[in-house]
């Protein structure tokens, strides 16, 4: 949204670096006889099926005007159980800990606000999805109780899990993935997020498809780990877009485990396709850094009115001695001619577009 731009443009800079900045490390090695892009076997496109619930198992209701109920519903479902929540708006003042396979459903009209207090040092999740593999959370609207908030959902440890339909918003963070391959994240709305609406931090092959992401003031996707997917999304009025790069140790975030947050590889051989990425107006709409690498950008990808590229490559960046973000390399770009696309990196296929002249404008 523009109004964010109340802060004065060297204010956001510094914001933006400060968030983005990356640990220093080496460039992956890849052979020049490496595919471009992984086997198509390590991707993953999810079957809607596996996600129908029926009433034939365990199943539970939460009446409207709930408060602090949801944990006891899990503490008392089978592993596989339904906890439904009837149209209205539930309430949790502490931490929702999700720790069996259980699918949490809203009716139509049902809000489920959860509290997050944001801190600096961790994650803190109002919902936090642990050691539940194969765990749905759909057609919920989901917010803060505070001002200042910090994650949505975190999985962790939580693979083949999946959020469907559902309206997130007004956190630092909406959804975490960690240490959780093969996630969902399909037909949501993301809102004015402070840090990113989806960051797959270590996840392989998750599926990012169908959202409407709109209003974060850094990226709406950080994506790490490799062989995702992200298609079908729109991606107006953030900061940035999209990011393909390393989330580092270096911003000190923990955990609610204690662990360092960081991402174990960079972005690696994710595919971007049928993608709409309009109006974000500081970073651009899709910018690729640090290593990543062997990702594919599809012709089909739409970009609009993005400032100050469509697609941005930076050069390596080095800042200060702990700091260093390399360039990323051999990606494969295929652009319409529309595309604005500005390349410091090494050894990426750009296929069309229209290519910033970095004599005049410089890495």
């Amino acid at each position: 949204m523009k109004k964010l731009l109340f802060l004065s443009l060297s204010t956001a800079l510094m914001a933006v670096f400060m968030f983005t900045a990356c640990q220093k490390d080496k460039v992956e090695a890849v052979s020049d006889t490496q595919q471009q892009v992984t086997e198509e076997t390590n991707y993953y496109t999810p079957d809607l099926g596996d996600f129908v619930t029926s009433r034939s198992g365990y199943w539970t209701e939460i009446p409207a005007g709930s408060v602090d109920a949801l944990n006891q519903a899990i503490a008392e479902a089978d592993a596989g159980g339904v906890i439904y929540l009837k149209a209205g708006m539930h309430t949790e003042t502490g931490r929702v800990t999700v720790n069996k396979r259980v699918a949490i459903i809203g009716e139509d009209g049902a809000v489920l606000r959860v509290s997050s207090p944001d801190t600096t040092a961790e994650v803190n999740p109002g919902l936090h999805v642990l050691n539940a593999p194969g765990t749905l959370v759909k057609n919920l609207v989901i917010e803060p109780i505070e001002a200042i908030s910090g994650c949505g959902i975190m999985f962790e440890n939580s693979p083949q899990s999946a959020v469907l339909n559902s309206d997130i918003s007004k956190f630092k963070w909406g959804v975490l993935v960690e240490k959780s391959d093969r996630m969902a994240i399909i037909g949501n709305h993301f809102q004015v997020c402070t840090a990113n609406a989806i960051l797959v931090n270590n996840g392989k092959s998750a599926y990012i498809g169908n959202n409407e992401i709109e209003g974060t003031a850094d990226s709406g996707i950080w994506a790490c780990d490799e062989w995702g997917t992200m298609e079908n999304n729109h991606f107006h009025d953030n900061a940035s877009g999209a990011l393909l790069c390393n989330w580092s140790v270096v911003f000190e975030v923990l955990t609610p485990s204690g662990e360092p947050l960081g991402a174990i590889k960079t972005c690696i051989g994710w595919k971007l396709r049928n993608n709409k990425f309009t109006g974000n107006y500081l970073e651009g709409g899709l910018k690729i850094r640090d290593s990543a690498h062997l990702n594919l950008i599809e012709s089909n990808n739409e970009f609009s009115d993005n400032f100050p590229y469509d697609i941005w490559i930076p050069a390596d960046e080095d800042f200060l001695p702990i700091i260093y973000i390399p360039a990323a390399y051999k990606n494969t770009i295929y652009a319409t001619p529309d595309v604005l696309i500005k390349d410091c990196g090494v050894d990426n296929v750009i296929n069309g577009g229209t290519m910033v002249d970095t004599s005049v404008d410089p890495c």
